[in-house]
């Protein structure tokens, strides 16, 4: 239950912006935005004001249950060093992302492409500073001795990193280009993890 103390935390502090805000809010709320930055997607405010907050909740709650399906009492209590950064990474996330959409709500019209690679940039580089600690659980796939699966996670960990400082440099270009430099980019980083992946598997 400790474990659950940040992600419900997180969730009353969106809960508390929510309330707050409530009665500025407008009837239908803007949650979702298309590639040309547009919103797409709207709900009444009972579910716009509080669907974040309860996903902050949930997704805590999945990430931390998530590491019963480690069977090796060891590689858990490994696994668990990292899992209260990770939930703490996700909700910290999540927050900002409530909170920018309470503020464009609110008629303050940010830049979403400009948000979206700067949050996405911080989380890139937090994670790849988290991924060289983590181990391999039971249920991955390929298996990877463990030597070569540390060195897996060094490159992917240096590399997310690096992507990271780049969609943190995206968000510096005029706001057209932003989306599809950050797609660009993207795509490169899961094929160059999907590639590295296979080649640590060979090293077996």
């Amino acid at each position: 239950m400790k474990k659950m103390i940040i992600p419900f935390l997180f969730t009353l502090a969106a809960v508390a912006v929510s309330l707050f805000f409530y009665g500025d809010l407008p009837e239908r709320m803007v949650i979702h935005f298309g590639s040309t930055q547009n919103p797409d997607n709207w709900v009444s405010t009972g579910v716009g004001a509080f669907l974040l907050p309860a996903l902050i909740l949930f997704v805590g709650a999945i990430t931390i249950f998530s590491i019963r399906f480690e069977k090796d009492p060891q590689r858990r209590q490994r696994n668990e060093a990292s899992l209260n950064n990770i939930v703490t990474i996700v909700s910290t996330t999540l927050f900002a992302v409530h909170c920018f959409m309470i503020a464009y709500n609110l008629g303050y019209k940010m830049g979403v492409a400009v948000f979206v690679t700067i949050i996405v940039g911080i989380v890139f580089v937090l994670m790849g500073n988290l991924m060289p600690r983590l181990r391999q659980s039971s249920v991955q796939f390929p298996k990877l001795p463990e030597h070569v699966q540390s060195k897996a996670l060094r490159f992917q960990g240096r590399f997310m990193l690096i992507v990271g400082f780049v969609f943190l440099l995206l968000s510096l270009l005029p706001n057209s280009y932003i989306f599809p430099a950050f797609f660009i980019s993207l795509s490169l980083f899961l094929v160059a993890i999907f590639s590295s992946v296979m080649y640590y598997s060979r090293l077996r």
